[in-house]
């Protein structure tokens, strides 16, 4: 199952600062490279 869900720039963020790899953060960025999470993206989140 795929889902879809609007990631800001702080979850990248937070995962990279992340001391546990079972972080909420690590997780979701896991799950973007893996294709079950898509990111959604608005022109705002862009520019930021």
């Amino acid at each position: 199952m795929k889902f879809y869900a609007v990631i800001d720039t702080n979850v990248f963020v937070s995962a990279l600062l992340a001391k546990h790899e079972d972080s909420p953060t690590v997780t979701i960025v896991e799950k973007l490279f893996d294709s079950t999470v898509v990111p959604v993206f608005s022109k705002v989140i862009l520019e930021e």
